[in-house]
């Protein structure tokens, strides 16, 4: 045979510290562990291993075999111990009391542990699940799950020891026994098997609480086995337990805010679930007609990161069908004040129609969704895009999956170009160039809309009767001007400015020499403007509030003109500067009729 040569003793010394884990891993006693070590220590010094075992697994597989030696030896001694013990030297009817009210105090201090700690302690030690099954099931990294286990030990040990007055070794040993008559339970040996025999005897209603029993005393078997950090000495000053007590006030708090976040994110990730979930269904619906179901119908069709919060608020059902339902009624309303007749009694079903859509506007705009008024924020971009389909599907006129790909990018296109709008102002820009600017972003994308729609889609978002028109105009800017703009009579340009200037020395509280200055500038941009832009009389229309939007569009631009010249030759107060500011009155003149 061939002679294999003995380990040199630092190669064994290298090995010393993975030996001693794994042993303590097995017999759960670091005295034990220690001599099982030595054992396999001295295996190898009188057998070597052969080359090709490898010295780490060869000294692993020694050591196993003798942990387990040593276990069958100390179970052993144990029965003999218990069957020669005398009575006296059992644990009393107070002491067993005594333990089981400590093992209830374990329970509801796993009870008041928040949440995720709580779930995580239940699912690992009372479901007997492992951290593998519970990542599964919870959905999430099985590094999170095990972060959570140990953090929840780790509030229980403050607890409890809090509960001790700083003795763990009080509570600790309570809980040792009956660890180990869990496990005992779990091997099948000695008294463990006998009690799990007997256990089958007990009530359903007594059996529930003996499980959770059981798995509370596995759990702290586990718990109370590790090396713990050592007690404090009894001579630490004051000042040092004030710090310690302070950081470990400092890491509770560390923890709570770790919980937030941790639910938060377990709360984002369901909802992006959900998100998907909904995606993935509208397209099928589509084909097979635009029958959507009823829970689909409930959410966005198209999500978008800024805005899915408030477009979630939102009833799209509601939305569509209240948009496909007053757009024939807003047509009708049109022609019958073009004609000069009564308006029709329809108008109560648009009041009725408009109720939902009025709700919708202003929860978008208390979510914080962007634009100009209530109406601007009805009309942002991610908005628009579920506007078009929701109509449209509620028409009777569904978008096909391909049209839908093309909305969405629109959507996003145009999403990402507001933004840069937005993010391009410098403070004190004008509210009014705002308005101008996002208006027209927005007919850039109704007008782009248009191209991937077919006739009758495009009937259905622009009746006839209706386009082009602020307040009946549901798909232009003319829904957001319909809330800023103003019809003004003038007769001359003298007159006209007089008007204006009023007007505005009314809004931003002008007066004295300012508004002097103001007038001045004002008939100065009276005299400038286009006769285009004053040849505009009344109509029907317009006595409704209902106006032409390329004549509230040049009346915007020639009024931001006059803006910015008061902003910059006027001497104005902090106050009226804000105003002028902020202000989005848009002023629309109209000549008046010759007497």
């Amino acid at each position: 045979m061939m002679r294999h040569e003995l380990p040199a003793p630092e190669a064994l010394v290298e090995h010393a510290a993975f030996l001693n884990r794994l042993a303590r891993s097995l017999v759960f006693d670091a005295g034990q562990a220690e001599d099982v070590v030595q054992e396999a220590m001295l295996a190898a010094l009188e057998q070597p291993a052969p080359p090709r075992a490898g010295l780490r697994g060869w000294l692993a597989g020694v050591t196993r075999n003798l942990a387990l030696k040593s276990l069958r030896g100390k179970n052993r001694r144990a029965r003999r111990e218990r069957a020669v013990a005398r009575p006296e030297g059992l644990a009393s009817a107070a002491e067993v009391a005594e333990r089981v009210e400590l093992q209830r105090r374990v329970a509801a201090a796993v009870h008041t542990l928040e949440e995720p700690y709580r779930s995580a302690v239940v699912h690992r030690y009372y479901d007997d699940r492992t951290p593998t099954e519970i990542a599964r099931r919870l959905e999430v990294p099985v590094r999170t799950v095990e972060t959570r286990l140990r953090r929840a030990i780790q509030r229980l040990r403050v607890r409890l020891d809090a509960a001790h007055g700083g003795e763990r070794r009080q509570w600790c040993l309570g809980l040792l026994p009956a660890a180990l008559l869990a496990r005992s339970a779990e091997a099948g040996v000695g008294g463990g098997a006998a009690w799990a025999a007997g256990a089958t005897i007990v009530t359903t209603k007594a059996t529930l609480g003996l499980t959770a029993f059981c798995a509370a005393a596995a759990f702290f078997a586990a718990w109370t086995l590790r090396p713990s950090p050592a007690p404090l000495p009894r001579s630490s000053t004051p000042a040092f337990e004030a710090q310690l007590r302070e950081r470990e006030q400092r890491l509770e708090e560390g923890a709570r805010d770790l919980a937030a976040a941790q639910q938060k994110l377990t709360s984002l990730e369901t909802e992006n679930r959900e998100l998907r979930e909904k995606l993935a269904r509208a397209p099928a619906a589509a084909a097979e007609g635009g029958a959507e179901p009823a829970a689909a119908q409930k959410g966005p069709r198209f999500v978008y990161r800024d805005t899915a919060d408030a477009l979630d608020a939102v009833d799209w059902e509601a939305a569509g069908t209240s948009m496909a339902k007053i757009g024939p009624l807003l047509e009708e309303l049109a022609t019958a004040l073009k004609e000069g007749r009564e308006m029709p009694a329809s108008v109560g079903e648009i009041q009725r129609w408009n109720g939902p859509l009025i709700t919708m506007a202003l929860t978008l705009q208390q979510k914080g969704v962007q634009g100009t008024g209530v109406n601007g924020s009805f009309t942002h971009p991610s908005v628009l895009v579920n506007l078009v389909h929701g109509t449209l599907l509620k028409s009777g006129k569904p978008l096909s999956s391909d049209q839908e790909k093309l909305l969405d990018a629109i959507g996003i296109r145009f999403l990402e170009e507001d933004g840069r709008r937005l993010a391009g102002y410098a403070p004190g820009a004008l509210a009014l160039r705002k308005l101008i600017e996002e208006t027209a972003l927005k007919d850039r994308l109704f007008a782009e809309v248009d191209t991937i729609l077919n006739e009758e889609q495009r009937g259905v978002l622009h009746p006839p009767g209706t386009n082009g028109w602020t307040g009946l105009d549901l798909f232009s800017s003319g829904i957001v001007y319909s809330t800023v703009a103003r019809p003004i009579d003038f007769g001359d340009r003298p007159g006209l400015a007089a008007v204006v200037g009023e007007m505005l020395a009314a809004r931003l509280k002008i007066e004295g020499d300012a508004k002097t200055a103001m007038a001045a500038q004002v008939q100065a941009w009276a005299a400038r403007l286009p006769e285009k832009l004053l040849g505009v009389e009344r109509d029907h229309l317009t006595a409704m509030m209902m106006m032409r939007l390329d004549h509230v569009r040049a009346a915007a631009q020639s009024q931001l003109e006059l803006f910015e010249g008061l902003a910059a030759g006027v001497a104005l107060t902090p106050a009226q500067r804000k105003s002028l500011i902020e202000e989005t009155v848009v002023l629309v003149p109209y000549l008046k009729k010759p007497a």
